[in-house]
């Protein structure tokens, strides 16, 4: 990432590189700008069993492996200015900004279906969305804690020391982050225990 020592030095970091191409609503949190799009792959099937091997086919056709059928992407991107003083240097022009994308199966049968599956497929629905949000809420931590933590940087140190110190707060929310990821997936079974099961 590029530093120097001239009057105004662009920098910018990327925390997560997994893309989002279409935006469909934008909000701004905790200093960060947070870009969120919900995807949905079909599903159509009428009963228990071809619904659930639509939706493991559908999932992988969807670009989601592993068995997942949901996922979050998350992009965060910081970019900000280092600004001499005369005692010392200044991050300007903060901006962070996450870019979400939300992969969900949408279940549209042909013709009439069971309640009872229904009601399974409202139960699953409900629950793997709530756990995708949650891996939503943990993106947005990042990219607020990232503000705060550069915000927060002290002015008295020259622009060289400035960057290095700012490219660690980078380091140091990127590993919280995915330690946070791991830990959210790990005491929710990746959803299961939330009852993201069909």
């Amino acid at each position: 990432m590029p530093r120097g020592a001239r009057q105004r030095v662009y920098c910018a970091a990327v925390l997560a590189m997994l893309s989002s191409p279409h935006a469909a609503a934008a909000t701004a949190q905790g200093g960060a700008q947070i870009t969120e799009t919900r995807r949905y792959y079909e599903l159509d099937a009428r009963l228990l069993e071809p619904l659930r091997q639509q939706l493991a086919e559908r999932a992988v056709a969807a670009g989601l492996t592993g068995g997942a059928i949901g996922r979050t992407l998350q992009d965060v991107e910081t970019r900000y200015r280092l600004e001499p003083l005369p005692s010392g240097c200044r991050l300007t022009e903060l901006a962070v900004r996450v870019d979400l994308t939300m992969d969900l199966p949408v279940w549209r049968p042909q013709g009439t279906t069971r309640p009872e599956l229904r009601a399974r497929w409202a139960r699953m629905i409900t629950a793997l969305t709530l756990h995708e949000e949650g891996h939503r809420d943990n993106a947005v931590w990042a990219a607020q804690e990232l503000h705060r933590r550069l915000s927060a940087l002290s002015q008295d140190k020259g622009c060289d020391a400035l960057g290095k110190l700012a490219q660690r707060e980078l380091f140091l929310v990127k590993l919280r982050f995915e330690l946070r990821e791991q830990v959210y997936d790990r005491r929710t079974g990746h959803g299961v225990s939330q009852g993201s099961v069909l």
